[in-house]
């Protein structure tokens, strides 16, 4: 077994939790029984206050002998991308080839995913992110039955404001095209990450604190060059936005924000002067909902991204609307 271990590079599956044991531990439990030899789970705890990380320590008591679990609890929430990074952090001085982040609200049917999105990147040394295909889990997709499609791939507008999901929504097809694909982005909800690209371009931006901080790493990685690949033959399930909300004011504030300030970055003079415009308007347009009271909250959250983007006021948000 360790022989067969040792031909496969070793990879760390990153998960963090906040607050939401019952998913972790699903998401734990479906990767059990995983068919690749060569992987340990790192299970970051961003600063929870409920009883998930006893809860974690007797999971890990459970499975000692099955699996290895690092278990690293920080004191607060600082965010997807800093909870990530400390788990990037502690495998880039360890012997792992390859870092899988890992969404805590995932399972993983699919035994075989793991060993797929490895494979390809062995033979794709230039392959520096590769993500499978990622359906809806039963019960979480707006027509409510299983098969449809939340990310088959990323594709990005060339003002790089509008990472859009290919194929989502869409119902799977039996004569589905199963061939890899090179892509504009990959979502952090599943994604294989090289150790040598991380060593390249370096960890994700953390001031975003939620959303585009795969864009910005995607973006950053193809500007050095790696290549970005989407597997459909590799599949796991998604509950949709457990933690926050899908599209929950503050999923919305952060999304607004961020998409500005991830496009600010990877844009020359023209395409920030076309981002100023674009803010202006749509700032606008929100200053005149929130007086008729239309989509008042939204309309609130939409406005709050844009003026912190505007003053540059990034990092986690306390979301108190106010005019």
């Amino acid at each position: 077994m360790e022989d067969r271990k040792n031909n496969y590079p070793l990879v760390s599956i990153i998960i963090v939790n906040w607050q939401n044991w019952s998913d972790t531990q699903e998401c734990l439990e479906s990767l059990l029984d995983l068919n690749y030899p060569n992987y340990k789970i790192v299970l970051i705890d961003n600063g929870s206050i409920d009883n998930s990380v006893e809860e974690a320590k007797k999971f890990i008591a459970k499975y000692q002998n099955k699996i290895i679990i690092d278990l690293i609890k920080l004191p607060e929430n600082i965010g997807f991308a800093g909870g990530n990074n400390v788990g990037i952090k502690k495998t880039l001085n360890g012997d792992s080839g390859y870092i899988l982040l890992l969404n805590n609200d995932t399972l993983t049917p699919d035994k075989n995913f793991l060993g797929k999105l490895v494979d390809y990147a062995e033979k794709n040394k230039k392959a520096g992110m590769v993500s499978p295909k990622i359906y809806y889990a039963s019960g979480f997709n707006y027509q409510n039955n299983e098969g449809t499609i939340w990310f088959g791939g990323g594709k990005i507008n060339w003002l790089k404001t509008n990472p859009i999901h290919l194929q989502y929504q869409q119902k799977e097809k039996a004569n589905n095209n199963l061939s890899p694909k090179l892509v504009d982005w990959l979502s952090g909800c599943c994604v294989l990450v090289s150790k040598k690209m991380i060593e390249d371009i370096g960890l994700m931006r953390e001031d975003f604190f939620l959303y585009f901080e795969d864009t910005d790493w995607s973006l950053r990685a193809r500007e050095k060059g790696w290549k970005l690949a989407y597997i459909p033959s590799a599949w796991i399930l998604h509950k949709i936005a457990q933690s926050s909300g899908e599209f929950s004011p503050s999923y919305i504030y952060y999304n607004t924000r961020n998409k500005f300030a991830c496009a600010w970055q990877h844009n020359g003079i023209f395409g920030k002067a076309i981002l100023v415009i674009v803010s202006t308007w749509s700032y606008l347009k929100q200053l005149i909902k929130v007086k008729i009271n239309r989509q008042r909250e939204w309309s609130l959250a939409i406005k709050k991204g844009i003026e912190d983007f505007w003053r540059k006021k990034m990092g986690p948000s306390s979301l108190h609307f106010s005019f």
